[in-house]
């Protein structure tokens, strides 16, 4: 295959599918990234627009899970991002199990042509966000599930979120964000939970399609609700979510994922509220989760 590979210097896309192998010593990534007679790989596939890692379902899921990839890394996808990014025309990127560390600082080149990015499945934080996002200046489409170990008391930091989208806030058309917290055999006596709050996102001029976890804006919204009238939470019609989300969004949807201790009801009380009052957006239904690791269709679907 590998071979094969070489002689498609005219290739605009790839999909590699991983299976329960290492890309390291891999004859397909050889080809893909490495050097040929001292040209480099990105010379080689000049016309190279998209690049997809994910996971080859025929031979179900690798015997590894999250947490045991939180350990080692077994894929080691992370390796070949900085070379994929060297592609000069590449436009969309996509990688599942991926979990980089330290690795991509001062690592990865601006990919001025870059506009869409997904990163899932791997151990990716908004610290891990921010080193990614610093080299795509001119993203519009950004789908990135965030992942914390509740062990190691790993917790989200919705400055530091905000401060890492902040850096392509003025590209930004669509976000997908998702949430997991592993919870790994050390006892953790403080339970998960988000710290600092997010903020308006009325910067987000060209943004259209937010689909973003309750809890980021679960006790923000409860807290503003009730210090802003003793009028009953279930007769107010105050439009919280329409203070803190851009004025031009077309489409919205809100994943109810998070602690159950978190105070949910008014953050999902207020979403009809925002509905009513916004009726030009449009609702986002999560894809069913099959509790799939690797589930392509978790943009989901949009109600009309």
């Amino acid at each position: 295959m590998g071979i094969l590979l070489l002689s498609l210097t005219g290739l605009t896309s790839i999909e590699i599918r991983l299976r329960d192998a290492s890309t390291i010593g891999s004859t397909v990534f050889d080809a893909l990234i490495s050097p040929v007679a001292s040209r480099p790989h990105h010379y080689r596939y000049p016309h190279m627009k998209s690049v997809k890692v994910s996971i080859d379902h025929m031979y179900g899921h690798p015997s590894r899970n999250v947490y045991e990839l939180h350990r080692e890394d077994f894929f080691s996808a992370y390796l070949q991002v900085p070379s994929f990014l060297e592609f000069k025309q590449l436009e969309s990127l996509s990688v599942t199990y991926c979990s980089p560390g330290n690795f991509w600082r001062g690592k990865l080149s601006s990919a001025l042509n870059l506009r869409k990015l997904a990163l899932r499945n791997g151990l990716i934080n908004e610290r891990i966000l921010t080193t990614f996002l610093e080299s795509t200046p001119h993203l519009e489409d950004l789908d990135c599930e965030l992942v914390y170990d509740n062990g190691a008391q790993q917790y989200l930091n919705c400055n530091n979120l905000k401060s890492a989208l902040s850096l392509v806030q003025n590209t930004l058309k669509r976000l997908v964000l998702d949430i997991r917290v592993i919870y790994s055999p050390e006892w953790n006596p403080i339970p998960w939970d988000i710290l600092n709050s997010m903020g308006s996102l009325k910067g987000f001029e060209k943004l259209r399609y937010l689909d973003i976890p309750m809890i980021l804006y679960a006790t923000e919204i409860n807290n503003a609700s009730a210090a802003a009238s003793l009028v009953p939470f279930a007769v107010r019609e105050v439009d919280y979510w329409g203070l803190v989300l851009p004025d031009a969004l077309e489409c919205f949807g809100i994943r109810p994922n998070g602690p159950d201790y978190h105070p949910r009801y008014e953050a999902e009380r207020c979403v009809e509220v925002y509905f009513r009052m916004n009726p030009g957006v449009k609702r986002i239904f999560p894809g069913l989760d099959s509790g799939d690791d690797d589930d392509d269709d978790l943009f989901g679907w949009v109600g009309v």
